[in-house]
């Protein structure tokens, strides 16, 4: 019940009307305010701390007092303060050359050798030394004697005796039956001989038959059978006759005389008569041929078997013969004959002992003659270089010794050059006077820099290098030797050769500049062959490197002046010939001729895989033909490489043109892929790429 009543008292106090009152609107503002400056506080702490966020930080410092400094760069040739010209005294030749440019010598190191250069008698002592070693060498090749032969021939007398003495032995055993194996050896041959011209009457009989023909065949064997021949030959004869007889008839009753009519001159019965006759030749032929026929294959089958019988009788005489033959020697020997026999063959080996005998002395004489002839020899050729030793001296060579240390940056001659006072063989730089680096600069900039300035020196990587300017001046040479062409020329490529410096090896040019207007009216059109080799193939052909000093191209234009160079070995260069050739020739001219070589030539269907086609290396150092190289190869390919390994006393080397001869096969011959790699991979840059664009504001 007291539930009730509480819902009952809310119930009505809703129904109430509720009254105004002033205080709860004002709590009601009071709490609006605070609620707004509370949101406004917030807002006002996030703006600040975004916008510190995204505004870039300044932050200050005190001003102090210092230097500014500015780098001024620049490149020019570092030139010796001093430098040490090498001579030498009188007139020498240069027998060794002990140093290299860029080489470091320190005081004292041996510079080169220098001698007087070989005299006349000198080359002719050394010529005669070589010749007496040659000959020398030549003597010691003379082979040992050689005694095969001989003691062959003595190992076969010494067999022949003993099968003699064997003989002679057995004949004289069996004496008692000697006379009746020799009676039995008789008949026996006589039995051989007998079967024997059996054997060659019976093969002539059965050719006579089987050829038709017996005037070669045994008389003995051509009784009936020729009679029989000529039988049936004469029958043939009969028959032919008589049936030309009736043919004859036959055509004489035929003919008619159509002008004239006659009755004819051969009768019926004549005619019957001839026939009759034909008839009966015909038959008596017919019997004369059988007749023959059966008495040739009955006499062949008789003649065949008794071959067989006689070549089987032959067979076997002929092993008794040959048996009494090999163990007694044949018919009619005797003891004496045997004993004889002994004799002959003792005496043929005791005659090739005795010569072997002979011949060993003759060659142990032969031996101690040419042991003379060596010791003759060899006692010649210590003379010969006693002498060559001597003329050395005389002709001996000077050590040219180093007085400073420095770095060597010339060598002016060459191994065999002659000098002549005052020549300067040999530039040393002193490298303790130190190095002078003139550079060229604007002359605003030279405002901000004085004498004494230290500049910095990059890459020093020991700390010992320290460089200071010592003077500036006006470049006087600023515009340049300007020289002028007066003249009507076209071109469009311009060479300048620089041949000679005055105060180095080097040269150094500042600009150079070309005037002139466009020739729009002239166009070049290139031989269609090379100039220089109309067979060579490579000819204007695409040339590349793994070198990027210089362009190779003028390798294949056909011209002996343009070249290429590399500042390093090894290097390569490709030629594409642009399709496969049966290559034949590959031919060099180098830039150089008085420096050798070290080079492979290889040949590539593809550009990935190259076999190798030629390679002179440390073994062959002839020096370059002034006509070019010219090298055999052989296969089929369509890339040429040329692989310089090294050149004498140089770190570069260079090619004035490479020519290749060979026929073309018409195959291979898609074009390469050119430009760079992303060109090739179809490959964008980053900034040409979707990644690169903006993708926030």
């Amino acid at each position: 019940m007291a539930e009730l009543k509480e819902i009952k008292d809310v119930k009505d106090i809703k129904g109430d009307k509720e009254e105004y009152d002033p205080r709860r609107k004002r709590e009601v503002i009071k709490t609006i305010l605070i609620i707004f400056l509370a949101a406004l506080l917030v807002l006002l702490f996030c703006s600040n701390t975004i916008m510190n966020k995204s505004l870039p930080q300044i932050t200050t410092e005190r001003t102090t007092s210092g230097k500014l400094t500015e780098r001024l760069r620049g490149s020019g040739m570092v030139l010796s303060n001093q430098t040490y010209g090498v001579t030498v005294d009188g007139n020498k030749v240069i027998d060794t050359i002990k140093v290299k440019v860029g080489k470091e010598v320190k005081e004292g190191d041996v510079l080169m050798v220098v001698g007087t250069g070989e005299s006349e008698a000198l080359t002719a002592a050394i010529e005669n030394l070589e010749a007496l070693e040659l000959e020398y060498s030549k003597a010691l090749l003379t082979p040992d004697a050689d005694y095969t032969s001989e003691n062959q021939a003595i190992k076969h007398a010494r067999e022949d005796l003993a099968e003699a003495i064997n003989a002679r032995d057995n004949f004289t055993a069996n004496q008692d039956n000697v006379e009746a194996e020799m009676e039995s050896y008789k008949e026996n041959k006589s039995q051989l001989s007998y079967y024997t011209k059996l054997q060659e009457k019976l093969t002539a009989m059965i050719a006579a038959i089987d050829m038709d023909d017996y005037t070669a065949a045994p008389f003995e064997y051509t009784g009936e059978i020729l009679t029989l021949s000529e039988e049936c030959k004469n029958a043939e004869k009969l028959y032919q006759e008589k049936l030309t007889v009736y043919t004859a008839m036959i055509s004489t009753a035929e003919e008619e005389d159509v002008e004239n009519p006659a009755p004819t001159m051969v009768s019926q019965e004549e005619i019957a008569a001839a026939k009759k006759a034909m008839e009966d030749a015909e038959a008596a032929r017919n019997t004369a041929a059988e007749a023959y026929d059966a008495k040739k294959s009955e006499l062949r089958i008789s003649c065949s078997e008794q071959l067989a019988n006689a070549e089987t009788e032959i067979e076997y005489y002929t092993g008794l013969v040959s048996e009494y033959e090999s163990s007694m020697g044949g018919e009619g020997v005797t003891l004496e004959m045997l004993e004889a026999d002994v004799k002959t063959k003792q005496r043929a080996l005791e005659e090739l002992i005795t010569q072997l005998e002979k011949a060993q002395k003759d060659n142990a004489a032969q031996d101690k003659l040419e042991n003379l002839n060596l010791t003759s020899m060899k006692k010649s050729i210590e003379k010969a270089k006693e002498k060559v030793e001597k003329l050395k001296k005389e002709n001996e060579t000077t050590e040219i010794i180093s007085k400073y240390s420095g770095i060597v940056s010339a060598i002016n001659a060459k191994v065999g050059d002659e000098t002549i006072p005052d020549m300067e063989i040999i530039t040393i730089d002193l490298s303790s006077e130190g190095y002078t680096v003139e550079i060229t600069v604007d002359g605003e900039k030279t405002r901000k820099i004085k004498k004494g300035v230290e500049a910095e020196v990059l890459n020093n990587w020991n700390g010992n290098i320290t460089a200071v300017l010592t003077n500036i001046k006006n470049d006087t040479t600023a515009n340049g030797n300007v020289n002028t062409y007066n003249g009507n020329a076209v071109a469009r490529y311009v060479k300048v050769d620089f041949t000679y410096n005055s105060a180095n090896l080097g040269i150094h040019v500042r600009e150079i500049e070309i005037f002139g207007t466009s020739h729009s009216g002239y166009s070049y059109t290139a031989p269609s062959t090379s100039p220089i080799d109309a067979n060579d193939v490579a000819y204007r052909k695409p040339v590349s490197t793994n070198m990027t000093f210089m362009n190779p191209q003028c390798l294949t234009d056909g011209s002996t002046t343009s070249f290429w160079r590399t500042k390093w070995l090894p290097a390569y260069v490709d030629i594409d010939l642009q399709q496969n050739y049966s290559l034949s020739q590959v031919i060099l001219n180098f830039t150089e001729t008085d420096k050798y070589y070290y080079y492979t030539i290889y040949g590539s269907v593809d550009a990935d895989k190259f076999d190798r086609l030629y390679q002179k290396g440390s073994s062959n150092k002839a020096l370059p033909n002034a006509n070019g190289d010219v090298i055999n190869v052989s296969g089929n390919y369509r890339y040429v490489r040329v692989y310089l390994q090294h050149q004498q006393d140089r770190n570069g080397g260079g090619l004035v043109n490479v020519r290749v001869h060979g026929t073309a096969l018409g195959t291979n011959t898609a074009n390469d892929r050119n430009g760079s790699l992303d060109d090739i991979l179809g490959m964008t840059s980053w900034e040409q790429s979707t990644y690169s664009q903006t993708i926030t504001n």
